[in-house]
């Protein structure tokens, strides 16, 4: 409910409403009842949580706040706070496992931080953001162009698979005609993918990547995502 009055200065009310699959009446009825975050240690643990896109486990968050923000607090007390607003890390340690045939894709960086294009779907750029829905975590997966940073298609999905990804460009793909377009992204595993680099090549596309760990890359998509959550 809350993404839908943050949102709505960038889509209408109708659009945000089927998006999340509720009724207007439901979200006019939940903004009289709202209740927002008051407590600013609360509000500065969600804050942590966000910005590092829920990569950060509750010792890492208490340790983040007294250095950065010299707030101390004890670690149980974090993990609650991180309980009950739904931050808790998404992180999971996993063996790496290779399967013949299916090594990540990884593209050569065709951009080198010229984000600038010189005409419409020359050079596309896209990422998946975190977006806290109530107490539930959704996926929103866009794609913008260079040309003038217009939103060229984007899907929000209760899942980060390759799904939404492929979703994401289909639906930009039936939007435009393109031409050697240069989409961009980071080497996220959805990325590189077998799936969607196959999709990509099959559909004229051409793949770019941004250097492992270096957000400054892809920093026109993530200076979107960051101004969706101002």
């Amino acid at each position: 409910m809350k993404m839908i009055k943050e949102w709505q200065s960038i889509f209408t009310i109708a659009e945000l409403c089927s998006i999340f699959n509720i009724s207007r009446a439901t979200y006019y009825l939940w903004k009289k009842q709202e209740k927002t975050v008051t407590n600013h240690e609360e509000k500065t643990v969600i804050e942590i949580c966000q910005h590092h896109k829920y990569r950060y486990g509750y010792r890492r968050v208490t340790a983040c706040l007294r250095d950065q923000f010299n707030i101390v607090m004890n670690h149980k007390k974090v993990l609650r706070i991180m309980r009950k607003y739904n931050v808790l890390s998404r992180v999971r340690k996993k063996k790496k496992i290779f399967v013949l045939g299916h090594e990540p894709v990884v593209a050569k960086n065709r951009i080198q931080r010229r984000f600038k294009a010189t005409k419409p779907n020359e050079k596309w750029f896209t990422d998946i953001t975190y977006l806290m829905f109530g107490n539930k975590t959704l996926y929103f997966s866009s794609i913008i162009d260079g040309f003038n940073n217009e939103i060229v298609s984007y899907k929000i999905a209760e899942t980060q698979d390759v799904s939404l990804v492929l979703d994401t460009l289909k639906e930009a793909l039936r939007k435009r005609n393109v031409i050697d377009t240069i989409l961009h992204s980071d080497q996220g595993k959805v990325y590189t993918s077998k799936q969607f680099q196959t999709y990509a090549t099959e559909k004229g596309i051409i793949t770019s990547m941004s250097r492992t760990g270096n957000c400054h890359d892809n920093a026109l998509i993530e200076s979107f995502h960051s101004h969706l959550k101002s």
